[in-house]
């Protein structure tokens, strides 16, 4: 039996009921300090079950003595007995009470007293372990020495009757777990789930194990009187027992501990391979199998691999090797320790040296750190596949999905969505603004419509944005007859309907049809035939640039005459030549001696000119 010589760490004095919880053993306390309370209806509580299908198993049955803790001792050639349990009939006082729990372990420590012991009980295990190291310290509180001092640990599991098959039955055995031909362990277990409980002591030859039958004889004296069996796994409704007997004197003040383990698993093995994996660990005299200084956790220490000396709580952490060095309980694959494990190593984390860095982290951008992990570019804010202009992308806006080299172009809406830095209002790209936005360009559909553009008349498009009648090349007013208006001539703004008509000058100004009236004067001979067709007189013989110098007023015309003489055969049927170069009509009425007269007048003033 192995000895621990431990200091009584001071607790607080209030004491009640209470709930231990790691994540695989569950204890609730009563206010005595023993497993099992009628306050939370649960005892001694193990996460079992097939996975995925794990569940909370009650091994208690509530309301009744599932644990008991009993001590005696002889003072004064008298023996003393007291227990405790979760029955009404204690005979110890509960002086202290408290939880022992840490990051990396659950526990608690009761104190009780009677005559001249006192007895403290520690009970502890690993966060995430199924195996409880139970350590009880007698100490002689008394002024006299004290002999047989004496232990009993009893336990009644019930687990099928909470778990499956409602009975109180369980197959009971003890065995030799080392081999070394001394029990070691007690255990019952389940008959139909196999669920096994189970506890071994720290050492031999002053400890026995077995069961009883009489389980609801909790009384200090049947606990170190009633005969112990093994059932050799036969059922039945039995408590478990270890009794320990010190084989020392106590003198005033003097103090040993006993140390046992309990050990729970889906399965007889289980729960056996628990054991004496823990014990030696939990067994050492120091609790500090590993010689580093720091006691176990399974001691309520802080040492989470009793096996590694290299392993404390001030250990260098050596990140992604699976072991905690530091015993901090954090994943060994979460350098950054944000939560979530390096994606190298099974996790999600893309860059495990910074701590903002994970999925679902919020994402700064351009920092050049895909902070939510999520694989996209950390200068593509808007997530449309282009990078931002001002870090080497090509986006113009970064703030906007929609807008990208390539994209779609919403004209009039002050975005450029394509990021080509054309003109937002200059849909047709013609270089001038719409109109409708501050522009001049009164067609955006057509970039060959914009002021100062070239105008094609009669296609119906106002090319050059004047406003000017499409239809009316000449801008006099009037369509061109050949578009449904009234112009007779759509290139000469003086030629419409109305229009002042300027004579022989080959335009038809009043568009009357008339050939630029060629007969002005009536005279029944049209222009240029009529030299002077503002005369009716004059209408007839008009003499071209041929006649000759000699040709004079009132001078007989003949043929071929060269100016030098009159021709005497011209007579009175000849046409008479006016002085504007056209003839008269034929003055037949004339009476010859006046032409005689007008002939001897000629005569005689070109003999004075001789």
């Amino acid at each position: 039996m192995t000895l621990l010589l431990l200091a009584l760490a001071p607790f607080p004095s209030a004491h009640a009921s209470q709930v231990i919880e790691g994540n695989a053993v569950r204890i609730a306390y009563n206010s005595g300090g023993t497993w099992n309370t009628s306050t939370y209806e649960t005892g001694f509580e193990a996460w079992l079950g097939a996975a995925g299908a794990e569940d909370w198993v009650d091994f208690s049955y509530a309301g009744t003595p599932f644990q008991a803790v009993a001590v005696s001792y002889t003072a004064g050639g008298t023996t003393n007995t007291a227990y405790a349990s979760s029955s009404a009939t204690s005979t110890v006082t509960t002086t202290a009470e408290a939880d022992l729990s840490t990051a990396l372990v659950a526990g608690s420590a009761y104190t009780w007293t009677y005559g001249s012991v006192s007895v403290l009980k520690q009970e502890t295990w690993e966060i995430d372990g199924s195996v409880v190291r139970v350590a009880m310290t007698v100490t002689n509180t008394g002024t006299s020495a004290l002999s047989s001092v004496k232990l009993a640990y009893a336990v009644d599991p019930d687990q099928e009757a909470s778990w499956s098959t409602s009975t109180y039955n369980t197959e009971n055995d003890v065995l030799d777990l080392d081999g070394d031909r001394t029990n070691d362990w007690v255990q019952s277990e389940g008959p139909s789930t196999g669920a096994t409980l189970g506890f071994g002591s720290c050492g031999e030859g002053t400890v026995a194990l077995g069961h009883y039958s009489a389980w609801t004889s909790y009384g200090a004296a049947s606990l170190f009187s009633t005969t112990l069996t093994d059932d050799n796994a036969a059922s039945a409704d039995s408590a478990m027992v270890l009794r320990w007997t010190s084989t020392s004197t106590f003198l005033p003040g003097a103090s040993q501990t006993l140390v046992l383990l309990v050990s729970v698993g889906n399965d007889a093995a289980s729960a056996q391979d628990g054991f004496l994996a823990a014990r030696d660990i939990a067994c050492s005299t120091t609790c500090d199998h590993d010689g580093d200084g720091v006691s176990a956790t399974l001691c309520g220490g802080d040492d989470c691999d009793d096996t590694d000396p290299l392993v404390a709580p001030d250990a260098v952490e050596t990140w992604y090797d699976g072991i905690d060095q530091d015993c901090d309980g954090a994943s060994d694959y979460d350098q950054d320790m944000d939560g979530v494990d390096a994606d190298l190593h099974g996790g999600t984390d893309c860059d495990d040296s910074v701590a903002p860095t994970y999925p679902g982290a919020p994402d700064t951008f351009y920092d050049g750190v895909d902070a939510d992990c999520d694989g996209a570019s950390d200068y593509d804010q808007d997530g449309d596949g282009h990078d931002n202009a001002g870090f080497g992308g090509d986006d113009c806006q970064d703030a906007d999905a929609t807008v990208y080299p390539g994209a779609t172009e919403r004209y009039y809406d002050g975005i450029d969505s394509n990021c080509d830095a054309s003109d937002e209002y200059d849909a047709d790209g013609d270089g001038h603004a719409s109109a409708g936005f501050g522009g001049d360009d009164c067609n955006e559909a057509n970039a060959e419509v914009y002021p100062g553009a070239p105008e094609t008349y009669y296609d119906g498009v106002d090319s050059n944005c004047d406003a000017s009648d499409e239809y009316d090349a000449d801008g006099d007013g009037h369509d061109a007859v050949d578009h449904g208006g009234d112009d007779c001539d759509d290139s000469e703004s003086s030629a419409f309907p109305g229009g002042t008509e300027v004579v022989h000058d080959g335009i038809d100004q009043d568009c009357d049809g008339l050939s630029d009236d060629a007969d002005v004067d009536g005279d029944g001979v049209n222009w240029p035939d009529d030299c002077d067709d503002a005369d009716a007189s004059v209408s007839q013989g008009c003499e071209d640039s041929g006649d000759t110098a000699g040709d004079t007023a009132g001078g007989a015309d003949t043929a071929g005459d060269d100016g030098s003489s009159d021709g005497s055969s011209d007579r009175g049927d000849a046409d008479v030549k006016t002085a504007g170069g056209c003839t008269t009509a034929p003055a037949g009425s004339t009476s010859w001696s006046v032409l005689a007269a007008l002939g001897l007048v000629a005569s005689a003033v070109r003999r004075r000119r001789a």
